[in-house]
């Protein structure tokens, strides 16, 4: 998923998306140049939150675009971040 062009992703209530899904969008969004706003608020991903945290920290040093990135919300998200 290379979309050069994208500028705005917002997935927020999401309630089928998985952990790996979530982490999977998360990752591949990070090689879009001009993704500036990311809202993710309140999906419902359950389970094992590892995959989501480090396609998290890759994004965040891949990205060099990214000025909004809501994670609002997202149950068992605060307890995998160190």
């Amino acid at each position: 998923m290379r979309a050069k062009q994208l500028r705005i992703v917002d997935i927020s209530l999401n309630t089928s998306i998985g952990p790996q899904g979530l982490g999977s969008i998360i990752y591949n969004l990070s090689f879009s140049p001009r993704l500036t706003y990311l809202n993710v608020l309140g999906c419902s991903v359950g389970g094992n939150m590892a995959e989501v945290v480090e396609s998290l920290y890759k994004m965040l040093r891949i990205s060099a675009s990214l000025e909004i990135l809501n994670l609002s919300n997202i149950a068992n998200l605060n307890n995998n971040l160190n």
